[in-house]
C-alpha cells in the first residue's frame, strides 16, 4: 500500500512538473501571431461585425497569465455613418494562475488604454448596438430545451471567489461618443479615466473617475465596500462624491442590501446648493419655464433619506431648499405599475 502511495505521489509530482514545463516553454515556441486571422474569424462569426486586430497580440500562461494587444476594433453592421462600435488603443491583463485552483483571484494589472465606444442611433431609431452577436441570417431558431426552473424563493449564490487582490487597475483617456441622426444631437464624453485602489474582498475599495462631457468636467471618487467574501450577499457600504459641470456636488452615502437578490438600499441623499440656471446655462440648454423675477430658480439645495427595493419607495426627512423657500416633505411609493403614493408636505413661505 505504501508503494502504491509513493508511487502515485511520484507519478503526480512528474506530471505537475511536465505541465509546469510545458506551460513555460510551449509560449516561446508558439507565434500567437500567426493566429489571429482565426480569432479575428471566430470573433466576426460570433458578434456579426467586421473584427480586427491590427496590432501585437501577446500571451503567456506561467507563472503568470499575460494576455495584451493593442489596436482592435469591432466595426458596426452596415447602415451605419460609424465605421467602429468599439475600438481599443491598448490592454494588458496580468494574472497569477496558480492561486486561481483555490478560487484565489489575483490581478496583478489590468489595464485599458484609449478604449473607444460609439453608440450611434438612425434615423428609423435602430441603435448600433442593437443585435450584437445575433446571427446574420434569418433562419427561425431552433427552441432550446426547457430546463428546470429554480424553485420560487431560491436565488442565485454568490460568485465563486474565496479571496480577490488586484494590483492596478484602470482605464485611461477613454471616449463615449452619442449620436443620434433622427434629432441631430451629439454628445461625448473624453478623457475618460477610471482607476480602483485597495481592491479586495475585505476592504472598501477606492474608486476615482473622472471625464469631461461636451468639454465640462464630472468626476465621481469615494469608497464601495468592502464587499465581503460572498460577493453579492450582505450589505455592500457606499460612500460617493459626484461633482459635476463646476456646479454640482452630490453626495450619497449608505448601503445595499444583498444586491445579487433583494436589492434593497438605505441612502442618504444631500445636494449642495446650485443654480439650475447656470446648469442650464452650462448644458446649453434654455430654462424652459418663464419666470417673472429673473433672479428665480438661482439657488436649490436638497437633502433625504431614501429606502426601498425594486417594489417600493420611502423618502424621509426631506428637505428642499428653492431660493428663499423650503420645503419639508415625505413620501411613500408602493407598486409602480401602479402606484400607491402617500406623502407629507410643509411649505414655509
Amino acid at each position: 500500500m505504501k508503494k502504491t502511495i509513493k508511487w502515485i505521489s511520484i507519478s503526480l509530482g512528474g506530471l505537475i512538473i511536465v505541465v509546469t514545463l510545458v506551460l513555460l516553454i510551449a509560449p516561446r515556441f508558439i507565434d500567437i501571431q500567426k493566429y489571429k486571422p482565426e480569432i479575428e474569424k471566430l470573433v466576426t462569426e460570433a458578434t456579426g461585425r467586421p473584427f480586427t486586430l491590427a496590432g501585437d497580440l501577446k500571451l503567456s500562461l506561467f507563472p503568470v497569465a499575460v494576455l495584451s494587444f493593442s489596436d482592435l476594433h469591432l466595426g458596426n453592421p452596415e447602415g451605419f455613418r460609424e465605421k467602429d462600435f468599439i475600438a481599443i488603443k491598448s490592454f494588458d491583463a496580468r494574472v497569477k494562475l496558480l492561486p486561481l485552483i483555490s478560487r484565489d483571484i489575483q490581478i496583478m494589472r489590468f489595464v485599458v488604454e484609449g478604449p473607444r465606444i460609439v453608440l450611434e442611433k438612425r434615423k428609423d431609431g435602430r441603435g448600433n448596438w442593437q443585435g450584437l452577436g445575433e446571427p446574420r441570417d434569418t433562419e427561425i431558431p431552433v427552441k432550446a430545451k426547457e430546463g428546470k426552473k429554480p424553485s420560487p424563493g431560491k436565488t442565485s449564490g454568490g460568485l465563486p471567489i474565496h479571496a480577490l487582490a488586484v494590483g492596478e487597475l484602470s482605464i485611461t483617456d477613454g471616449r463615449i461618443l452619442w449620436i443620434d441622426h433622427a434629432s441631430g444631437q451629439r454628445k461625448e464624453v473624453a478623457g475618460l479615466t477610471v482607476r480602483l485602489q485597495d481592491v479586495s474582498l475585505d476592504r472598501p475599495i477606492h474608486l476615482a473617475l473622472s471625464a469631461r462631457l461636451d468639454n465640462k468636467p464630472i468626476s465621481l471618487e469615494g469608497d464601495v465596500g468592502p464587499i465581503g467574501k460572498e460577493p453579492g450577499k450582505g450589505p455592500l457600504p457606499l460612500d460617493l462624491a459626484v461633482k459635476a459641470l463646476d456646479q454640482l456636488n452630490i453626495s450619497l452615502k449608505g448601503k445595499i442590501m444583498d444586491p445579487m437578490a433583494g436589492q434593497q438600499f438605505d441612502l442618504a441623499l444631500q445636494i449642495a446648493p446650485f443654480s439650475p440656471r447656470k446648469v442650464l446655462s452650462a448644458l446649453g440648454q434654455p430654462l424652459s419655464l418663464t419666470t417673472a423675477d429673473p433672479k428665480a430658480l438661482s439657488r436649490v439645495a436638497l437633502k433625504a433619506g431614501l429606502k426601498g427595493d425594486p417594489g417600493a419607495l420611502s423618502i424621509s426627512g426631506g428637505a428642499l431648499d428653492l431660493d428663499e423657500s423650503k420645503l419639508v416633505f415625505s413620501l411613500k411609493l408602493k407598486d409602480f405599475d401602479k402606484p400607491d403614493i402617500a406623502f407629507d408636505l410643509k411649505l414655509d413661505n
